[in-house]
């Protein structure tokens, strides 16, 4: 077994640790009784794990003197700190001592003669139904270094990953609202209450669970969607205290410094949810066939006319008709102008011919107008007119509404330089948030942040086909989140868990489970 060493020192450590990541095949740490060795030990790991080009899933050698515990014990705790901190499977440890002679019979501190133990150990995970801890150390070979006998031929670094788990259980902690995870509980015959759930995620753990015989349980979901719940769901999976998480579980950059997360299973796309435009009520819809300008245009010349009418009925000369009474009258010339722009016939027609003259034109007038009118008129009766869409930010910070914020929401959208939503001026907590999409729908002075996938959930819950039907997200996205199941740092199931997923994904499960 031929080995190619890459000495790192000190100065550049994480410079060099990327530069040399496609070349690195393994670690080799050597301890020192000098100090607290297994401190030590964790300390470095943790350095190592901070880094990006780390990778859990590397060959580490870990080479160390005797402790004052025997050769096994000490193995075995150097294996449990390789696998809490960063779930290291692939590990050796060589621990060499010495011991000496003489006449055969050992004497502590001689040094007549002495030879050179090194005992080699190793262990293998998710033995004998156990998933969680460190059980078992198994020592590989044990050589006196005097002998210069070589190593035989077995492989230190075989694969550890097992077909069968033999029913060892697994936690699932479910994060979030439905339909990213669908909660239900039932008490068993022990009188404990037992939850359950069956969002994608967890579905897609059942059939991982099923192919490599796992148990599974599941821990007390968080239902609120918060930093807080978010934050202690992370935190048990980097204590061990779970060993997956499902439902809002957001494979970002920010969040895979604490955890690992597995092939993503949807990409959620978040956009700002808007009230729909309303339909106009019916006088609305009246004013809307012209516009103000035309309107007044329309009352001057009904005045204009009117007056004309009744100057020329009472100013006339010697050799002209005389007008006839009503027309002399103001506001029988007023009843008249109104019901000619109304379509509606007149009791008497004038006489003379310089009011025939005006009245014409009036009535040529009002008929092209009416024309125009009925054609918008009939035009809103079949298709009635709708309050402005919003298209933009800008468009809704012009109507000043009510900003229904998400802490989770609002943090990743700033880390990813998105700032839009801080130009809302009146701020509401949107910790319910199906209640603020509610009011979103029936009321025209509140926003939100809206995910596709939710979205699709609340119009389904109200029996609607489209969730533009009840609310209008901007065209522009605000942030696109890949959600995962999220496992410990370094966990080495990961690799068969993405498998599961993409078999899963090929095989059309995801649609069928959005379709059902």
């Amino acid at each position: 077994m031929l080995w190619s060493f890459v000495i790192l020192n000190d100065i550049s450590f994480e410079e060099q640790l990327s530069l040399r990541s496609k070349e690195n095949a393994g670690y080799i740490l050597f301890l020192s009784l000098a100090s607290d060795e297994l401190f030590d030990f964790e300390e470095k790991l943790k350095e190592l794990l901070g880094f990006k080009a780390f990778d859990s899933k590397t060959k580490i050698i870990v080479f160390t003197p005797n402790s004052s515990v025997s050769t096994l014990e000490f193995a075995k705790q150097i294996c449990e700190i390789a696998w809490f901190v960063a779930r290291i499977i692939n590990i050796v440890v060589v621990v060499y001592y010495q011991n000496y002679y003489s006449n055969n019979v050992f004497i502590s501190g001689q040094q007549e003669r002495h030879e050179v133990f090194i005992e080699t150990y190793t262990w293998f995970p998710y033995v004998g139904g156990n998933c969680r801890d460190v059980t078992e150390v198994t020592m590989v070979e044990k050589h006196i270094l005097q002998e210069l006998k070589i190593f035989s031929d077995y492989a230190f670094f075989p694969d550890k990953i097992p077909k069968n788990f033999y029913g060892c259980t697994m936690n699932i902690s479910a994060l979030g609202i439905p339909p990213y995870i669908i909660i239900g509980n039932y008490t068993d015959i022990n009188g404990k209450l037992v939850y359950y759930d069956s969002g994608l995620g967890s579905e897609l753990l059942k059939l991982f669970a099923k192919k490599y015989n796992i148990t599974i349980s599941f821990n007390q979901p968080e239902t609120k969607f918060g930093i807080r719940e978010t934050a202690n769901i992370y935190l048990n999976i980097a204590e061990g205290i779970t060993d997956f998480a499902v439902g809002t579980v957001a494979a970002l950059p920010v969040r895979m410094k604490y955890i690992d997360c597995s092939t993503p299973l949807i990409n959620e796309v978040i956009k700002i949810g808007a009230p729909c435009p309303k339909q106009l009520e019916r006088v609305q819809m009246i004013v809307r066939i012209f516009t103000p300008t035309v309107w007044l245009g329309i009352g001057l010349v009904f005045l204009f006319a009117c007056s004309i009418i009744w100057l020329i009925s009472n100013s006339h000369h010697k050799n002209e008709i005389v007008e006839s009474t009503p027309f002399r009258r103001f506001t029988y010339c007023l009843h008249m102008t109104w019901a000619i722009i109304l379509g509606i016939s007149i009791p008497q027609l004038p006489k003379s011919n310089a009011v025939r003259y005006v009245f014409t034109l009036y009535v040529w007038y009002c008929l092209a107008l009416n024309i125009v009118f009925q054609a918008f008129f009939t035009t809103f009766l079949i298709e009635p007119g709708y309050s402005k869409k919003y298209k933009s930010v800008d468009d809704l910070v012009s109507d000043d509404p009510v900003y229904g914020y998400v802490e989770t929401i609002e943090l990743i959208a700033q880390s990813m330089g998105y700032t839009e939503h801080l130009k809302f001026k009146k701020r509401f907590d949107c910790s319910d948030l199906t209640k603020c999409i509610s009011r979103v729908a029936s009321q025209a002075d509140y926003v939100t942040f809206v995910a596709e996938t939710f979205g699709k959930y609340f119009a389904y819950e109200r029996g609607v086909s489209d969730i533009s039907d009840i609310i209008c997200p901007l065209n522009e996205d605000v942030i696109n989140i890949p959600l995962a199941i999220g496992v410990h740092k370094g966990n080495p199931i990961l690799d068969i868990l993405n498998r599961v997923i993409k078999l899963s994904r090929e095989s059309g499960f995801l649609e069928r489970f959005w379709s059902v």
